[in-house]
């Protein structure tokens, strides 16, 4: 990777956290459940900003707090990488066919969804931010305590976020990378 193009994604990285609150104050208000930006670091995501509904008991995913890529709703960014790049960043013993069909799930629905694997009694919903060159850098999430409301009701307000972010970030296709074909196998 040039130093033209690692320049431009830490550009992009360091404009998310700015540009982002009143898109997560969106989604806490929308919602009821807090807002969150997670940001890609290597085989992580870091919660890098949340912001909590005015109403209600807020579930917080604390400020710098990292996530491997393959764990919870951080999936939303894993299933849009290169398969080759899911490889190098998923632990052998984590890739299994279960967690292959549901990248591919994932990428041809937009968004994620994980119940208790981050946080216990948490459920998040998330969708991806594309960069210019369409890679996914980012995510942006509601999070509430689980009640069993599903959290689809949630994805309007999260999506409408991650399309303005991305969009902010001069994305060039409508939404990003997403097809409705599964990306290719993962070679072992």
């Amino acid at each position: 990777m040039g130093l033209a193009v690692l320049g431009s994604i830490a550009a992009e990285r360091t404009a998310l956290p700015r540009l982002a609150p009143p898109h997560l104050r969106g989604i806490a208000e929308a919602t009821g459940r807090t807002g969150m930006l997670l940001l890609r670091r290597d085989h992580d995501v870091v919660c890098a900003h949340s912001e909590v509904p005015s109403v209600g008991a807020a579930l917080v995913l604390p400020v710098g707090r990292a996530i491997p890529l393959w764990s919870g709703a951080a999936r939303a960014i894993l299933a849009y990488l290169d398969p080759e790049e899911v490889e190098r960043v998923v632990p052998r013993e984590k890739m299994q066919a279960e967690l292959t069909d549901e990248l591919a799930t994932i990428r041809r629905q937009g968004w994620a969804m994980a119940r208790g694997e981050v946080l216990s009694g948490a459920l998040a919903v998330t969708v991806p931010v594309f960069d210019a060159a369409a890679r996914p850098i980012a995510c942006v999430g509601a999070m509430g305590y689980d009640v069993h409301d599903g959290g689809e009701n949630w994805l309007p307000s999260v999506r409408s976020a991650a399309e303005a972010l991305s969009d902010a970030l001069g994305r060039q296709t409508n939404r990003g990378p997403r097809d409705d074909s599964p990306p290719a196998p993962v070679r072992r």
